[in-house]
């Protein structure tokens, strides 16, 4: 009788096991918050929008993600820090806010003048194991790299017409690092004022020219009303890399399939904010042109003086730290097998 009891505890714990713990695994929910770009009615956010409703989806409402504009739980600027802190478990990010995280950070994001200006040859990059190790090594063992997305080229409007590369001289742009350090080596001015002064800069002639974000954002601005030209190729910040990353401790506490569904969101997110950055970029773009803008086309023989230059800044850049030297390393190995002369 013993026996036969003991045999049955057996059965039953067995059966606990294998049928009733998953059920309780499968049956536990997560509640987490992201902070993001924009707000609810730019395309960033709405791109972000995508990722959360597709985790949704994947995990049949068991991760259930609440967005957060940037600035609410904590600045840009500190989006690392918030994350490691637990004031969201995610947040999606990008190394030219960084810099003061590490100075790599900017360099990592993207290389001003560089050729890479679409999404595939951009990831190639970014997919590489190299790459992938340096994202760990920036952001710390508190983080939890989930995802690389791919930002498109920055627009660039100007007052004054601009169609080589001596017409950059003198030029008073507003922009940021690190891409104030081309300008400077073609002659311009470069300084960084707040997006909400921009139109009155350019108005009153405190600027002549801005990058500030694709033809979506430089739109909604209406920055078109006060600038006369969009300038092209848009070399100055091509793709750049944003990162989706969590809180390591927190992502420790998910059910690997969670894990994976995450994971998997991240990438179909990334293809579907280049393509509805693109879409909705192009038609912001003919809207300008519409309002009477002139698109200005750099010719190649002036491109190659513009590369020239860049290749110093370039140079300049590796030189800070060992892990920036490995960002611009990992850029032009990719520049080169997708055949650009970058040497």
């Amino acid at each position: 009788m013993k026996k036969s009891k003991a045999v049955m505890t057996i059965v039953a714990v067995t059966f606990f096991i294998m049928f009733a713990a998953p059920s309780a695994m499968w049956g536990q929910t997560f509640n987490w918050k992201i902070s993001v770009f924009g707000t609810p009615s730019d395309w960033e956010y709405q791109g972000i929008k995508y990722f959360v409703d597709n985790v949704s989806a994947m995990t049949n409402g068991r991760l259930a993600i609440k967005m957060f504009q940037v600035g609410v739980l904590y600045p840009p600027t500190e989006s690392v820090s918030g994350v490691s802190r637990g004031l969201s478990e995610m947040a999606v990010t990008g190394g030219y806010y960084l810099s003061g995280v590490h100075k790599a950070f900017g360099v990592y994001a993207l290389l001003p003048g560089g050729p890479i200006m679409n999404f595939w040859e951009h990831q190639m990059m970014v997919r590489t194991p190299e790459y992938q190790a340096l994202t760990k090594k920036l952001y710390g063992p508190k983080i939890q790299h989930v995802g690389h997305a791919t930002n498109p080229p920055t627009a660039f409007l100007s007052r004054k017409p601009i169609t080589k590369a001596a017409d950059y001289k003198g030029l008073l742009v507003r922009t940021a690092s690190p891409r104030d350090r081309l300008f400077i080596k073609l002659g311009a001015k470069p300084s960084y004022i707040a997006t909400p002064e921009i139109y009155t800069g350019l108005q009153l002639g405190t600027i002549d020219a801005v990058d500030k974000g694709g033809y979506v954002n430089v739109y909604a601005l209406k920055l078109h009303e006060v600038t006369k030209y969009i300038i092209e190729p848009a070399f100055v910040c091509p793709t750049a890399t944003m990162d989706f990353i969590a809180n390591q401790a927190a992502w420790d506490t998910l059910p690997k399939d969670i894990q994976a569904c995450v994971k998997e969101a991240a990438i179909s997110t990334a293809v579907h904010f280049w393509v509805e950055a693109q879409r909705q970029g192009f038609e912001a773009r003919q809207k300008m042109i519409d309002f009477g803008l002139k698109v200005n086309t750099i010719p190649p023989e002036e491109m190659l003086k513009i590369y020239k230059e860049a290749r110093d800044v370039w140079k300049q850049l590796a030189s800070e730290s060992p892990e920036a030297s490995e960002a611009v390393k990992l850029y032009l190995n990719t520049a080169k097998t997708c055949g650009y002369p970058v040497d």
